[in-house]
């Protein structure tokens, strides 16, 4: 049996460590509201945005040629892979990573050839033991995030795909719903999903 001595101590660490979990928990906490800060306006403009191109494409001529509606057989497909830099975040990396591997098998499945390009730390650790499929990898695209990062990332891969790179681009990303909620996505990006 423990004596008084040893029961003190272990009071005082236990309370040395609610006192950094409670520190940590605020710093998360900040974080977490600033992050949904610059989430809830995007979300409107989003919607609209997914209206407008809706509409657009309802207008678009029976039989318009162009690079980003060519709807083509099996060939390359390149999936983006989103998780997180770091850890602590629960199921959030492993249901990325189990989703990812499910849409591989089946665009596999469909006759693709499948290449990924890994979205932050926790993909990549991933997917550098499980396959050999890897197309590039960026991280400093989540922890810096501007207009002008995304708006560079997303030229890039028009660019490879208007050249014939791949015949399909993909997104596997978790949509955040709110703070305890968020809905995995496996998105179709190019060629532009009509209809």
């Amino acid at each position: 049996m423990p004596n008084l001595k040893e029961i003190r101590t272990r009071i005082n660490s236990i309370r040395s460590t609610r006192q950094i979990t409670s520190a940590m928990k605020m710093v998360a906490a900040s974080k977490l509201h600033k992050s949904q800060q610059l989430i809830q306006p995007l979300r409107h403009y989003v919607e609209q945005f997914k209206d407008l191109m809706e509409s657009v494409f309802d207008q678009f001529p029976p039989g318009l040629d162009s690079p980003f509606l060519r709807q083509s057989g099996a060939g390359d497909a390149l999936i983006i892979s989103v998780s997180s830099n770091k850890g602590l975040c629960g199921t959030y990396n492993t249901q990325v990573h189990k989703k990812t591997t499910a849409h591989i098998r089946a665009l596999e499945e469909a006759g693709y050839r499948v290449k990924i390009y890994q979205v932050g730390k926790k993909t990549e650790r991933f997917f550098r033991k499980h396959t050999t499929g890897i197309f590039a990898t960026d991280h400093e695209i989540i922890d810096q995030v501007s207009a002008e990062r995304a708006s560079a990332f997303a030229r890039q891969i028009m660019h490879d795909f208007k050249e014939g790179k791949y015949e399909r681009v993909d997104v596997v990303y978790n949509q955040f719903i709110n703070a305890v909620s968020q809905e995995l996505v496996a998105e179709q990006v190019l060629p532009l999903p009509l209809g």
